[in-house]
């Protein structure tokens, strides 16, 4: 006879986890999860003038695991997606140091306008960054391990405004012509000096033809390319480290963070390059969540910053 016992609950890619405990078996295992990620609870508003790379501004709460990492110093850096109540994902060239242990960065969560404050505001300090111990922060035009994990120093409560998004199935693959959307702290108007508060900002934009390549590594592996749909484009400053997702069955999945793109407004020719956040699933961002796993192997996996 095969007994399933439900021992505990542990919280795991923003989800309340179910652990099974087998008798005899030396490992338990996940049986199901409570509280779906990937659901906001304010719909985001999707409207076809989205399809410009300025993009056009959300609906509060409609995003709610984008991040905005600050630095000291110099403040709003870059972008991120919540992925747990205590984890951050966002591009490694954004927290690249070479001086380790050294820097201070904070995150915030739940707001939507970077020119004001709101009651929803999470602040939260880093407590550890894990680089993808493949990335070369010198390496010139190569998006190769562009991805990072940041551990926050406390774990932090869902709300409305403060929610993770889910995880893709490991090493699964878009479809040509998929709409993505990517989220940014930015200006909407055509002009760095703009006057628009600093709201976040969403777009959509397509995947490129795969016969398209930029190189077989980072296109299989490691990047894709991202083709706005118009022709108008505008920068969204600090979009670097941000969220790329695909909404499937009601369901919003974190399939990319942003790593490259327009350096200026009327770059019509250069697409916005992600890491494929699939093929970190399984051997970088599992293995470094889990609690269990030991520093001997985080170090195998991590360039600690």
């Amino acid at each position: 006879m095969f007994v399933l016992l439900v021992c505990k609950t542990i919280t795991f890619r923003g989800s309340l986890l179910l652990v099974a405990c087998c008798p005899n078996v030396y490992q338990s295992f996940l049986l199901f999860a409570v509280g779906p990620c990937g659901r906001p609870s304010v719909e985001p508003q999707l409207e076809p003038e989205d399809r410009i790379i300025g993009g056009q501004p959300a609906v509060p709460g409609s995003w709610p695991w984008h991040a905005a990492l600050h630095k000291h110093g110099t403040g709003h850096a870059c972008g991120g997606a919540l992925i747990t109540d205590r984890h951050i994902i966002t591009a490694a060239h954004c927290v690249w140091s070479d001086q380790p242990g050294q820097q201070y960065i904070k995150v915030h969560l739940g707001g939507h306008n970077r020119d004001f404050r709101q009651g929803s505001e999470i602040w939260e300090e880093v407590e550890e960054i894990c680089a993808h111990s493949s990335f070369k922060y010198h390496r010139k035009s190569s998006f190769k391990g562009d991805i990072a994990i940041l551990k926050l120093k406390n774990k932090i409560n869902f709300t409305n405004m403060v929610h993770p998004v889910c995880l893709p199935v490991s090493y699964e693959e878009l479809g040509d012509g998929s709409h993505l959307y990517v989220t940014g702290w930015g200006r909407t108007g055509h002009l760095l000096g703009s006057a628009e508060p600093a709201a976040l900002c969403r777009r959509v934009a397509d995947v490129l033809d795969k016969s398209v390549k930029m190189g077989d590594d980072r296109q299989l592996s490691f990047g894709a390319e991202l083709k706005p749909a118009s022709a108008d484009k505008t920068k969204i400053s600090g979009d670097s480290g941000g969220p790329v997702v695909l909404k499937i069955n009601g369901t919003w999945t974190l399939h990319g963070i942003v790593v490259g793109g327009p350096q200026q407004c009327g770059d019509e020719d250069e697409p916005l390059y992600f890491a494929k956040v699939s093929h970190y699933v399984r051997n970088f961002i599992d293995v470094y969540v889990d609690a269990q796993t030991s520093r001997k192997t985080l170090r195998k996996i991590c360039n600690f910053l």
